[in-house]
């Protein structure tokens, strides 16, 4: 148990300072696009697989994060980030305990990430609508994503997200 811990720990303190420069470049160490995953705690292919796992407004709690921590560049289809219902440009407020408070930014994302494959973790997110009206506010949602390696693509989470 003790080698498996320092095995976890050696593999964090390489990971952090990968993550951290491919987000900042927004590339992964491969030299392609920098590529994350969220899964939805239901990980089968149901037909609750391509409904969005969100709740609205209402059900937030009643302190939003008052800044952003990053914002959803691509979402991979089929990804888990995709059936939780994340989707491009939404602007990630919190990830799990991560907010832009948090010491770490978005390398505090990938350490947490890493460390809760098959557990369910709620992102707050904020989305714009496609109206061009002024009239519609953005809309504040409460994802449920749950990081699951194995799903068909690259990565836990399945989508690319890149600071604000």
């Amino acid at each position: 148990m003790a080698r498996l811990k320092t095995d976890l720990k050696t593999v964090q303190d390489l990971l952090g300072p990968a993550l951290e420069n491919a987000f900042t470049t927004g590339t992964n160490m491969s030299g392609g696009p920098l590529s994350a995953s969220n899964p939805v705690p239901n990980g089968s292919a149901s037909s609750n697989a391509h409904r969005p796992n969100h709740q609205t407004t209402d059900d937030m709690p009643d302190e939003w994060p008052d800044t952003p921590l990053a914002r959803v560049n691509s979402v991979a289809p089929g990804s888990p980030a995709f059936r939780a219902g994340l989707q491009s440009r939404d602007v990630i407020y919190s990830f799990g305990n991560v907010t832009q408070a948090t010491t770490g930014g978005l390398q505090a994302v990938g350490t947490l990430v890493a460390q809760s494959e098959g557990q369910t973790l709620t992102v707050l997110v904020e989305r714009k609508s496609n109206s061009s009206s002024d009239e519609h506010q953005p809309q504040r949602l409460r994802l449920r994503l749950t990081p699951q390696s194995g799903w068909g693509g690259r990565g836990s989470l399945g989508c690319h997200i890149v600071p604000v």
